[in-house]
């Protein structure tokens, strides 16, 4: 069965996959532009995954009625910890226009240049998963 964009954007949202970042950015230019300089720095478009728009902020928004019982296990350890605020934040910002990206990465080398590349862009609420806990960068 295949899947609708949606419905992988809800199942990633939510599991929030580990060793993966997420940045929120203020305009699509500089988002295009980051990808470009992620890409530059050897990371593949497979990596990177974005959203924009209204349909996508309601794949983030934790709020969305739950559909299966691990729809309402994964919200219950979001609850618990900071993802579900995490979520919450991020579905406002992409609401208001802006793009939310997450970047998978493999080692931490790669963590590092998408962090740097997301901070020089401006991106802020940078955090990656890992080892099933969320770190905030910034």
């Amino acid at each position: 069965m295949t899947q609708t964009f949606q419905q992988q954007d809800r199942d990633f949202w939510r599991a929030l996959p580990s060793k993966t970042l997420f940045a929120v950015l203020d305009r699509p230019e500089d988002a295009a532009q980051a990808i470009q300089r992620l890409g530059r720095s050897g990371l593949t478009h497979e990596q990177i995954r974005l959203w924009r728009g209204p349909r996508a902020a309601e794949a983030v928004d934790p709020h969305q009625p739950e559909e299966s019982w691990l729809t309402k296990l994964c919200r219950m350890f979001q609850r618990a910890g900071d993802v579900f605020a995490f979520r919450e934040r991020y579905a406002r910002w992409i609401k208001r226009g802006k793009t939310a990206v997450a970047v998978k990465f493999n080692t931490k080398k790669e963590r590092e240049i998408a962090r740097r590349v997301f901070e020089r862009r401006g991106g802020r609420a940078v955090a990656y998963t890992e080892n099933w806990t969320l770190t905030v960068c910034s």
